[in-house]
């Protein structure tokens, strides 16, 4: 009988050890398939890179100034340093195309996305001699809401959560950020998503930069209602292949 409970447990332990192995054999598979899958992307990304440093929306086509930002928030995201030799092109790489790009941005949104893009780089926020951080503080008007009235986005709330990410990522106290919170708060939808502006259809692509919005602005992620109901409206997004559609079931998952 003593022998048999003797059996019994190093039978135990040894189930116990192979599994911690087993778990841990798991993760390290799954740790190298997202490193195999990082490492394809970012070749993919310097093999379409345009001679001028830029990116454009497909390989061949011109750069522009919206992709070549969302490619250095990726690449920094995965470890490249973009201002190195592998990402320069006849000398120029894609910070230089971006400062040296003309173009006037005039929504809110594209303002935070270049001040997103040089913070990620640690570059100086400025723009065409515009500093991008006072440019969108001084769209906040009195309800805390950011965004510009001269050009009717009083009701857009990608404008706000975009300028709050962005904000943030340079390092700055969100002005009057109670305000902005309860604004952000307000224009949550019924389900417990959030549209692009105030009123619309919930989509999955902006709650969730609307929760990260408001945990910036104070909102506390394990006991906030709204948060709990972000992700609830989230969760029904889920599609079979464990991807987020964007809020419309005929549509299949999205990388956004």
């Amino acid at each position: 009988m003593k022998r048999s409970k003797k059996l019994l447990c190093l039978v135990m332990v040894f189930v116990f050890i192979l599994g911690i192995n087993s778990f841990v054999y798991a993760a390290d598979t799954v740790d190298r398939q997202v490193s195999k899958s990082i490492d394809k992307a970012v070749a993919f990304l310097n093999a379409v890179q345009n001679e001028d440093g830029g990116f454009g929306t497909r390989e061949g086509r011109p750069s522009s100034w919206g992709m070549t930002s969302w490619v250095i928030l990726a690449l920094n995201a995965a470890g490249e340093d973009v201002a190195s030799a592998k990402w320069q092109k006849s000398g120029l790489s894609p910070i230089s195309f971006l400062k040296h790009n003309q173009e006037s941005l005039t929504d809110t949104t594209d303002i935070a996305r270049i001040l997103l893009t040089l913070s990620s780089a640690n570059e100086n926020p400025v723009y065409n001699g515009i500093n991008l951080v006072e440019r969108l503080k001084s769209f906040q008007d009195n309800q805390g809401h950011f965004g510009q009235a001269a050009k009717n986005e009083e009701s857009w709330i990608n404008a706000h959560i975009w300028t709050v990410l962005a904000l943030n990522s340079a390092g700055c106290q969100i002005p009057d950020q109670e305000k902005a919170r309860k604004w952000l708060l307000d224009s949550q939808n019924e389900d417990g998503g959030f549209s692009w502006f105030r009123g619309g259809l919930s989509d999955a692509d902006d709650t969730g930069i609307a929760l990260q919005s408001l945990i910036i602005l104070g909102e506390d992620p394990a006991n906030s209602v709204a948060i709990k109901k972000a992700f609830t409206y989230l969760k029904k997004c889920q599609t079979e292949d464990g991807g987020i559609n964007c809020g419309n079931e005929w549509m299949g998952s999205d990388s956004n």
